[in-house]
């Protein structure tokens, strides 16, 4: 029984790190600041011509005419770019990997109530060019929510080549049900991990086993940012699904709108959805891109090493140190856009340019700082004021017993009532946050990383 209790005390405090660590930030005053919005990855977002990329147009229809997130359509529309990659089996090879990548994308696209998040995923899907032999989109969702792990498997053996776009909406409730790992659809968690992993599924009894060799699935999954907080565990956050999808955050406060609500009654659709719109989404689909494998200029290379220790010692390590693999995972994620950006422009050839990695990096800035912007969502800041109290009398304690023959980790542990694990989190953001501050101690965390 006490083991039991042990187990679950340290389960809640692996959950709470990544929360701890952005209040801890708040608390230090050092947080990091909100240094990408959509407005970023427009390339044209003050000039509406009908010559615009598909991007520019996207963010004029529903700019001028709604009083959408742009974010919605926008990611809607990058969705189903890489899911008509995955079908025609399209991936890139990155710098220094010798195997090449899928184009997959994995997002999460989160806005709030009454968002019409349905009715910007109608207009991208209207404007979509027709598939002949079908009467339908081109690319369509081709994968439902499962009902249970051999359901999901069985779709995945279902698909061509096991290859699909699978959109879910209002998925929290999905999100929260797998999370538990329990009932009717314990085991797809793990099934998902291996889909993102492109592994190898297996679901049965060794006498009638279902195996799906390397599916690959681009996923986007809607849902409001409220359900979606109280759906996601942290413990989720920290070793499960969440990791494995990128956030687009959506949320009114994050952009400002022109219009109104009350300047919506009625949305035109052919102003939306019109005919410069399927026009370009026309001549993109039209290219060849049938196994294709796109590789990168040698200054891509450069420009993503640059690039990436500048976005974490300037910005991101203040909520994400101790947490580097999310910095990782969303900032290798513009490899992926930098190809749809090439698409996009009907660049020739396969090399892809560091000009479109450049917008690549800047998605990447968008879905790091909509990463920031749901874990502030998470996070209790009525907690701040404890939180700084805490830091202060940890830092107090260290400052006063600095060089004493009883002074060490083990001193700070029994003092704060604290794991290793935790004296060390606690190390890690004074360090980041007030890098006046010295101790002997921050030795340890050298030691922890080697």
């Amino acid at each position: 029984m006490a083991n039991k209790k042990n187990q679950t005390q340290q389960a809640h405090i692996i959950e709470r790190q990544m929360v701890e660590k952005y209040l801890r930030s708040i608390a230090l005053d050092d947080c990091a600041q909100q240094v990408a919005d959509i407005m970023l990855l427009v390339d044209s977002p003050f000039i509406d011509s009908r010559n615009n990329d598909a991007i520019s147009l996207i963010f004029h229809r529903f700019y001028k005419h709604t009083n959408t997130h742009p974010a919605l359509p926008i990611f809607t529309f990058l969705s189903i770019l890489s899911a008509w990659c995955v079908e025609r089996r399209t991936t890139c090879l990155i710098p220094l990997t010798k195997k090449p990548s899928e184009l997959d994308t994995w997002v999460m696209l989160l806005a709030d109530t009454g968002a019409t998040k349905s009715l910007s995923a109608k207009i991208i899907s209207d404007a979509l060019p027709i598939n002949p032999e079908t009467g339908e989109a081109i690319i369509e969702s081709n994968f439902i929510q499962p009902v249970s792990n051999a359901s999901y498997v069985q779709q995945l053996a279902d698909l061509p080549d096991h290859r699909g776009y699978w959109k879910q909406d209002e998925a929290s409730q999905f999100i929260k049900q797998i999370d538990q790992n329990t009932g009717p659809l314990a085991g797809v968690n793990g099934s998902m991990l291996m889909t993102k992993d492109h592994g190898s599924i297996g679901y049965g009894v060794k006498n009638n086993k279902m195996t799906v060799e390397n599916p690959v699935l681009t996923v986007l999954m809607i849902n409001t940012i409220k359900l979606m907080v109280k759906a996601m565990s942290d413990d989720s956050m920290n070793n499960g699904i969440f990791r494995r999808f990128c956030v687009a955050y959506a949320g009114r406060d994050s952009f400002d709108c022109p219009r109104q609500f009350a300047d919506t009654a009625l949305f035109n659709i052919e102003e939306l959805a019109d005919k410069p719109l399927e026009d370009e989404f026309a001549s993109i689909f039209c290219q060849d891109v049938q196994d294709k494998n796109f590789t990168f200029t040698p200054a891509c290379e450069r420009l993503y090493k640059s690039t990436f220790k500048t976005f974490w010692e300037r910005q991101y390590q203040k909520f994400l140190s101790d947490h580097e693999v999310y910095f990782r995972t969303y900032m290798m994620e513009s490899w992926r856009y930098a190809v749809f950006h090439h698409l996009m422009h009907k660049k020739p050839g396969s090399v892809v340019d560091e000009f479109s990695l450049q917008w690549g990096l800047k998605v990447s800035m968008f879905l790091l700082n909509s990463l920031q912007q749901f874990i502030d969502k998470k996070a209790n800041r009525a907690e701040v004021p404890l939180v700084k109290e805490r830091i202060e009398k940890f830092m107090d304690f260290i400052k006063e017993n600095e060089g004493k023959g009883h002074f060490g980790m083990r001193a700070v542990c029994r003092r704060f009532t604290m794991t290793r694990a935790e004296v060390l989190s606690m190390l890690e953001s004074i360090k980041v946050h007030t890098p006046k501050f010295k101790t002997s101690l921050f030795e340890e965390l050298k030691k922890e990383k080697r």
